[in-house]
């Protein structure tokens, strides 16, 4: 008489523990590696992001000065733009109000919910500060980017800039 294991074809076994277990440490290895480089590059696209919107605005505010003759603000001396989205930013998107300030008058708009908060401060008659905001890892510590432009031959150009990196 033939045993159990000796009637069944020796492909049929199935998986052993052993075999199992290491699969898993496999797959558990390569998600190790592949989590923080995904969490980078989602970190590497939101500051992207950032960093295309303040060029937007210094653009806008550029053309807004050159069209007008004045800055979109008060009296056409100071900028109003206030923090936009009005509350602090934690790293959500968040939709951008036109009704804040004079954003509605200088008639930018991103393409919908944006993860930082953006402002615009004037300086002086020739500086503007343009600032974004935002608490991306959710700790309480938010990382900023603050880039100060001076007016030269009718535009806004770049004179410098400063970057807080978030606390860990």
């Amino acid at each position: 008489m033939m045993s159990r294991t000796q009637c069944r074809g020796r492909g049929s076994r199935g998986f052993t523990l052993i075999e199992l277990m290491i699969v898993c440490a496999i797959i558990g290895l390569l998600a190790s590696i592949a989590i923080p480089e995904f969490l980078n590059m989602s970190l590497r696209a939101k500051k992207a992001e950032r960093d295309q919107m303040m060029t937007a605005i210094i653009r806008t505010v550029t053309d807004y000065s050159i069209a007008k003759g004045s800055l979109p603000g008060p009296g056409g001396t100071t900028v109003d733009l206030p923090w936009n989205p009005p509350f602090p930013s934690d790293g959500t998107r968040k939709n951008f109000s036109l009704t804040l300030g004079s954003w509605g008058d200088l008639g930018f708009s991103p393409d919908g919910p944006v993860h930082y908060r953006y402002r615009v401060d004037s300086l002086a008659a020739d500086k503007l500060v343009v600032t974004a905001e935002a608490d991306l890892d959710h700790n309480g510590f938010p990382n900023s980017r603050t880039v100060t432009y001076a007016l030269r031959e009718g535009t806004w150009q770049w004179e410098s800039e400063i970057e807080t990196p978030e606390q860990f």
